[in-house]
């Protein structure tokens, strides 16, 4: 399961309580954060892309996220004025993706995937074998490899 990080002081950010006082600020900035779960899902790095080659458009986001395209084109074109998103070759990425996102990234994933391989391997190579006397005092430890 992949997470969002949200900080605490995330809407002490003057940005925000700049946003906020927009009409229809708090929508705003409800779409901002469901822009992050966005990003997050489609795993590109904190670009909004449907699938590869496809990107989010205020269209697709507007049904996706059940907002009016009204407020979707508004609230985009104010996210990317404070700098919140960037648009290029008509992709929205978010800026500060790897603030809001919590997940390893693929190498580390593998990194610790090839860490447990290991470590495994190296457990199943080795058996310990444990034999107590019957009054359970002494124990006697003996390792095959």
């Amino acid at each position: 399961m992949r997470h969002i990080k949200l900080p605490v002081h995330f809407f002490e950010d003057d940005k925000f309580k700049a946003i906020r006082s927009q009409k229809e600020g708090d929508r705003v900035i409800l779409l901002y954060i469901m822009l992050i779960a966005v990003a997050v899902k489609s795993d590109a790095n904190g670009k909004l892309m449907l699938f590869e080659g496809i990107p989010y458009d205020d269209t697709y986001l507007s049904s996706i996220l059940s907002l009016p395209s009204t407020t979707v084109k508004s609230g985009l074109e104010l996210l990317v004025k404070f700098g919140l998103l960037t648009v290029s070759d008509s992709v929205f990425s978010l800026s500060n993706y790897d603030e809001y996102a919590d997940m390893k990234t693929a190498k580390e994933r593998k990194q610790n995937a090839d860490r447990q391989a290991k470590f495994k391997a190296k457990k199943s190579d080795t058996n310990i074998t444990v034999t107590e006397k019957k009054s359970g005092k002494t124990a006697a430890v003996e390792e095959n490899a």
